[in-house]
């Protein structure tokens, strides 16, 4: 079937649907034929929520030293890269970051570590804090990614430092770099 993406953008704006075939053959686009694709999806997405961009911006709280072996991650320590190593960084650095971030048109924040885990107490604690003032202080929206799993314990320090929703991100037992990205998200 040789699909004609200005009726099928048309069709979806007016609240229509796309049926299994046509998503199949978008899905099997490749090259120079996904401009198209991309001028109606901008469209439809021009349409539904207008033209602007929604920035978010990230500090990298942690890095390095991850024992994890993803090949994809230049933090990994089993990987040799020139990518910077330091403990996480302090309390008033992350809220200036979100700052900065806000200043320069970001609605979100993340706070990203390496790693696959957080300690509990002082590093936790000023990563709670700093949410607690980014919150408090500017109006941009911060969030994070930890570690691979949080342990239920910390839970009630990071709900009482974000309140709306925290998301987890629960990874399959046997996870390694070349499986499926993971696909439960649970909020909590």
């Amino acid at each position: 079937m040789k699909m004609n993406l200005e009726k099928l953008s048309e069709r979806i704006i007016e609240g229509g649907d796309i049926i299994i075939e046509e998503a199949l053959e978008l899905a099997n686009l490749h090259g120079s034929a996904l401009y198209p694709l991309f001028g109606a999806a901008s469209r439809i997405k021009e349409h539904f929520v207008g033209d602007k961009v929604f920035l978010c911006s990230i500090v990298n709280a942690k890095s390095g030293r991850c024992p994890e072996n993803c090949s994809f991650c230049a933090q990994s320590a089993h990987h040799k890269t020139d990518a910077p190593v330091y403990s996480l960084i302090d309390e008033e650095r992350m809220v200036a970051c979100a700052r900065e971030a806000e200043k320069n048109g970001s609605s979100c924040y993340g706070i990203i570590t390496s790693g696959t885990s957080i300690k509990k107490g002082e590093e936790l604690e000023r990563i709670c804090n700093a949410v607690r003032r980014i919150r408090r202080e500017t109006g941009i929206t911060p969030s994070c990614s930890l570690v691979l799993s949080i342990m239920k314990q910390h839970l009630p320090l990071l709900k009482r430092a974000w309140k709306p929703t925290i998301t987890t991100l629960k990874l399959p037992a046997a996870f390694s770099p070349t499986s499926a990205p993971p696909t439960t998200m649970k909020k909590m």
